[in-house]
Parts: structure tokens; sequence; C-alpha cells
């Protein structure tokens, strides 16, 4: 039995078309369901890193809630949350049962060539559409957590092309690659992965929740288990030290995309545009 256990995902997004209360419960819920598949006795230490486009900032109106709510409480949720991290980048939610979710502010930038890059563990924002070796500088400068994560279409062709070349002649720690629990599992591992894990760079696995209202469910259903627990003084500083300084596999959690979740999806993107 272990006493605790640190559980991340690595790629979230808050829409407007989701509840709040809804998008804790569901993260909470999905954590402890992948905390009791290693028989944790106690503590179980849950992280949602944001990943906020141009469009959203989320993390901030939370941090405006903390402000200007009496007693740190929100109006609309059951959930409270404090900013007792020590650190401007993270906070802390707390459910009505005790329930504890630290959720760390980040960024999802759309570059030149269309790559999505995330910089996670900042309050920074980046301008979209700039060469995608001059916004991972940017984020790098910044002391954040640079990740490119896996994206349906985006990693073929011309832009595939241009990631496998950045792993191939980048240093091990410069950026990490991300996948997500919106890859059908019945398609093959993208190459580069293997490329990356010959180099050393770490693949951060997250849940990726699309801007679809029944996509709050997959909050905290994938995602990677780290090798120490975190604690909630700095914890958006200690995760970016640690994930700089790996160099082995990290372990992942959840499951890849059924297909037919996988089609539904992606015929109701294209319907809402």
């Amino acid at each position: 039995m272990k006493d605790s256990i640190t559980l991340i995902d690595g790629h979230v997004h808050f829409y407007n078309c989701f509840n709040q209360e809804s998008f804790f419960n569901s993260a909470w819920k999905n954590f402890v369901a992948q905390a009791n598949k290693y028989s944790v006795e106690k503590n179980i230490i849950c992280v949602l890193m944001l990943t906020e486009t141009s469009s959203h900032n989320w993390f901030e109106k939370l941090l405006e809630e903390i402000k200007t709510t009496r007693d740190h409480v929100h109006s609309k949720t059951g959930w409270i949350c404090h900013q007792t991290t020590g650190e401007d980048e993270s906070l802390i939610a707390k459910g009505p049962s005790g329930e504890e979710i630290i959720v760390i502010a980040g960024r999802q930038v759309i570059s030149y060539e269309g790559l999505e890059v995330l910089a996670l563990g900042t309050r920074c924002t980046y301008k979209d559409g700039q060469p995608i070796e001059t916004i991972m500088d940017q984020v790098w400068n910044d002391n954040a957590l640079v990740v490119l994560p896996w994206a349906v279409g985006k990693w073929s062709g011309k832009r595939g092309r241009i990631v496998t070349e950045l792993v191939r002649t980048t240093k091990h720690n410069a950026f990490l690659l991300g996948d997500n629990g919106g890859r059908p599992w019945v398609w093959p591992t993208p190459k580069v992965f293997y490329i990356a894990k010959e180099k050393g760079i770490l693949i951060l696995p997250g849940s990726d929740p699309l801007p679809l209202s029944w996509e709050i469910k997959k909050v905290g259903s994938f995602g990677s288990v780290l090798p120490v627990n975190i604690s909630k003084f700095r914890p958006a500083k200690q995760i970016i030290n640690l994930l700089n300084g790996i160099n082995c596999d990290l372990i992942t959690f959840g499951h890849l995309e059924k297909i037919s979740c996988f089609l539904r999806n992606q015929i109701s993107l294209r319907i809402r545009k």
C-alpha cells in the first residue's frame, strides 16, 4: 500500500459550455478511480494543468473570484478556491467533503506553422501566429514548461516533419511532447514518440477535453503518475523542475479514445463550425 500518489492531467481546458462544479467533480471522480488502481491508502495529490487558448482565461477568473468573494467561497459552486500555494501560477480547489485539486495556470499557443505549443506553469500570454521556435523560446525564457502536444491531423505532412526535426535536434530537456486521451486507440503510436524516447524527451499525457458539453467527463481521466509527491507549496515550480529533470518514461494512467467516441466528437465539432 502506498501512502500517497500524485496524478497529473497535463492538458486541460475549461470551456464556456462547462459547469464549474461539475468540472471539479468530474476531475475528482476520475482521479480517485485511477488512484484506486494503485491501492493508495491515504493522500491523493491531484493536479490539473491548464492549457488555455487566447480566447479563454478561466484561471484569472478564479483568482478574481478569490479576491472578491467573501471567505474565498465561490457563489456559483460548492468548491472553494484558495491561493495559498506561495506562487501566482497555482491555486487549490477544495470540495465540500475535503477533496483537493491543485490547479496550475498555462497557455496553448498556435504557431505560424499551425502547430500547438503548450506553456505550462505560467500566467504569461503569447501571441498566436509566431514561428514555433520563437514561441518555444519565449515560453522557455519565462521559466515555464514547453510541450508540443499531439493533435488530430497536426503531426502529419510538413508539420509532422517539423516536429520530428525539432525532436532530433533539440537538447533533451528543451521541451516535452504531449499525448492526449482524444487519440484513438486503434491508431498507431506516432513514430516521433519513439524518437523522443530515444532522445530522453518525456511524453506528458493529458485529457485535452474538447469544447463539447459531454467532454467535461474526461477531465482527470488521462495523465501521468509522478514518481514523487508534490506539495501544496509552489507546486507549479516543483512540477516544472521535476519534469525538466526526469530522464525516464512517465507512467501513464487512463485509456485512449474509443473510435466511436472519436468519430462522434469530430462530427460534432464540424457541425458546430
